[in-house]
């Protein structure tokens, strides 16, 4: 298994080297960018295939999504992948027995917030971090699992940085 306390990146695995049409048409990553990370201890998870909204798909598609992702990232950069972030965040009861027969251990919402004993796994919330973020912001999130309050965020754009 694959897993650290580093950071995570998910990778929709048939898109890899190409741009994102879900984000502006943004570069990807490569095959070989992504075993650098992998080996600098980045924890690489599934994001499916293709970034599509996995919910409603048949079974036989929702498999190749999640079993070709899980496929792809073994053979591509050596690594079995524990985590898979749904695309969109979209998910419900079927992806999510599909995600635990597939062999992921855990399974990323949208949703934000903190995950306590007792979320389901296949449910997690999770905290996003930006560039932006200082340490002190990072924390914040870390232990709130919030986003950071409209005030923080006007003093962080009146001094043009991270606070």
């Amino acid at each position: 298994d694959h897993a650290s306390e580093g950071p995570q990146l998910f990778v929709s695995t048939a898109e890899v080297g190409g741009t994102a049409h879900w984000l502006d048409h943004a570069p990807l990553l490569s095959w070989g960018e992504l075993r650098s990370l992998a080996g600098a201890g980045v924890s690489i998870g599934s994001h499916a295939r293709r970034h599509r909204r996995l919910a409603g798909l048949a079974r036989q598609e929702l498999d190749g999504e999640l079993l070709g992702s899980r496929d792809d990232l073994v053979h591509e950069v050596a690594i079995t992948p524990v985590a898979v972030a749904y695309p969109h965040g979209e998910h419900d009861a079927d992806v999510r027995a599909a995600s635990a027969d597939s062999g992921y251990r855990v399974g990323f919402t949208t949703e934000k917030g903190r995950n306590a004993a007792g979320t389901d796994v296949y449910r997690l919330a999770r905290v996003s971090v930006h560039a932006a973020d200082g340490r002190l912001a990072v924390l914040w999130k870390a232990l709130t699992g919030e986003a950071l309050p409209p005030l923080w965020l006007r003093i962080r754009r009146l001094r043009g940085g991270s606070v």
